[in-house]
């Protein structure tokens, strides 16, 4: 497996609400770490759900985001969002439910570096675009 994931302070992006999203998706990779350490199937499939459903969640507030402030790479984001949606689709049609404790392992290897990835990367890219816009805009 992996080497377990923690938040550092240089995956902060500098937007609040992004950034607390992303803290809490790292503790959610965390938990579902230590339930796969521990073999424990039954907190693991629960993790796995609060961690689904905490990502839907986060990728609709950062394309709400990409939308109000006119982002020139939302779709391209937004396709990439869909990837890692599609490929979670894939490990449940692998047997992610059934217990397969080697679909759990990866999973969570998928999930740390694709978030670690996608944060540096994509994310930084539409942080920065936003933080742009945002001191660009009037105060009212």
């Amino acid at each position: 497996m992996s080497a377990k994931i923690c938040w550092k302070d240089e995956y902060g992006l500098g937007v609040e609400c992004i950034d607390e999203q992303h803290r809490q998706l790292v503790h959610f990779i965390r938990l579902m770490q230590d339930a796969y350490a521990k073999q424990d199937i039954h907190f693991l499939q629960k993790a796995v759900q609060d961690f689904s459903s905490l990502t839907e969640k986060h990728f609709k507030t950062e394309e709400q985001y990409m939308t109000r402030y006119a982002y020139p790479e939302l779709e391209e984001h937004v396709e990439v969002h869909m990837e890692c949606k599609l490929k979670a689709a894939d490990f449940l049609s692998d047997g992610l439910f059934d217990g397969d404790m080697d679909v759990f392992r990866r999973l969570l290897a998928y999930a740390s570096t694709w978030f670690i990835t996608h944060i540096s990367t994509a994310d930084a890219r539409f942080c920065a675009f936003m933080k742009q816009q945002m001191e660009s805009e009037p105060l009212t």
